[in-house]
């Protein structure tokens, strides 16, 4: 009787865990992603280049009080761009100077990436990586699955003992 019962709760359990640990984890990945696009890499603003791949999310920044009067051209193979200097998204703080992103870079796949900018003293790089918010999530999926498995084995054991008493 008594493994029957932890066959059902385990059950019960385990599909509240399939709604819950892929959120909370993803949740987790979304947070380590979002610390690693703090971290500014300086590029040059009359032609800086980068490695761009299509598993993150790049941001062109410039100093805040440069924000609105800053146009860049960025080029590259499989780029696509999109200008969001009127969010006023802050990433973060290069010697007490606070950046906005004022161009958001995304990759097909791999490709060099060319920012030249107008109107900026100093142009920064900020990475948003997808990869830790995939494996959170798929992390996320497999232990409930293992876990549920395990639950139906307890249930069909408890269920062949009670029988067999």
């Amino acid at each position: 009787m008594k493994r029957m019962v932890a066959g059902g709760i385990g059950i019960v359990l385990n599909l509240v865990g399939f709604a819950l640990v892929p959120l909370l984890l993803g949740f987790v990945g979304l947070v380590i992603a979002g610390m690693g696009s703090m971290s500014l890499t300086p590029l040059d603003p009359r032609g800086g280049t980068f490695e761009a791949s299509a598993m993150s999310v790049y941001g062109i920044a410039v100093p805040a009080t440069e924000a609105q009067a800053v146009t860049c051209e960025i080029t590259g193979q499989g780029v696509t761009t999109e200008h969001t200097a009127h969010e006023g998204y802050s990433v973060g703080e290069v010697d007490g100077i606070e950046y906005v992103e004022i161009y958001e870079v995304q990759a097909d796949g791999r490709a060099e990436v060319t920012v030249m900018c107008e109107g900026a003293s100093d142009v920064a790089l900020s990475d948003f990586g997808v990869t830790s918010i995939l494996l959170g999530a798929g992390v996320g999926l497999v232990l409930p699955a293992v876990g549920l498995v395990l639950a139906i084995a307890l249930l069909v054991w408890g269920i062949i003992a009670r029988v067999r008493s």
